[in-house]
């Protein structure tokens, strides 16, 4: 599992932002891990952790450039 520091979060967020899918990739592989155990912990249900998960990395494709725009 890749650790990504908050530096290495907030660069790849914003190479998200402009398209890079790339960046996008990474910030799936170093983060993926913990946002399931995080979305696990919560629901209890892999199925539905799965989904969620599936969800929020989609939301993130979609959304990352106007959020980072309204900043």
């Amino acid at each position: 599992m890749l650790l990504l520091s908050s530096v290495d979060l907030s660069r790849l967020i914003m190479a998200t932002a402009k398209r890079d899918a790339g960046a996008f990739e990474q910030l799936y592989v170093g983060s993926c891990a913990k946002v399931y155990g995080v979305v696990l912990r919560i629901l209890r249900r892999h199925d539905m952790a799965a989904d969620v998960m599936e969800e929020s990395y989609l939301q993130i494709w979609q959304d990352a450039s106007s959020s980072i725009r309204r900043r």
